[in-house]
């Protein structure tokens, strides 16, 4: 792993214009529920017995698989795919029960490991409704495409 330690945090690399043409391509509405069993089945399986509200956590532990489960591409022009991570921002209390979810390409950035391998990270983020259509949060899930040994 040693090939993915970066020189510089800056991710504003030329991004193939192939790529650039995904950037706020909108995947299908989807909808996940979450019931009270499976809130605490979840967070059983990541040994968190928490007694507190739902999170966007809860209904979506992984934000990469949802959005591109929406029908959203997975670029992969360098050759080696991985996760990149994900991030949840909760903006209004949760509780289990149904959310629209619409998942959507952020962005999509590149820059150079300090081996000299090109890597670009492409930026999904679902962002989420409840039943009265008020945004309660957004996650956002990454993937990583970079080049290989040299």
């Amino acid at each position: 792993m040693s090939g993915l330690i970066m020189t510089t945090s800056d991710w504003s690399g030329v991004v193939d214009p192939s790529l650039q043409r995904l950037i706020g391509r909108v995947g299908d509405v989807q909808t996940v529920t979450l019931t009270p069993e499976r809130r605490d089945a979840l967070r059983r399986a990541v040994g968190d017995p928490g007694d507190r509200g739902a999170s966007l956590a809860d209904f979506c532990p992984d934000p990469l698989v949802l959005a591109l489960a929406s029908g959203l591409p997975r670029p992969a022009l360098l050759g080696r795919l991985i996760d990149g991570g994900s991030d949840w921002e909760d903006l209004a209390e949760v509780t289990p029960g149904d959310l629209v979810a619409v998942s959507r390409i952020a962005g999509i950035e590149e820059r150079v490991t300090s081996s000299g391998r090109r890597m670009i990270r492409t930026c999904y983020e679902t962002e989420f409704r409840d039943e009265r259509g008020a945004v309660v949060g957004r996650a956002r899930g990454y993937s990583l495409d970079f080049e290989g040994d040299r």
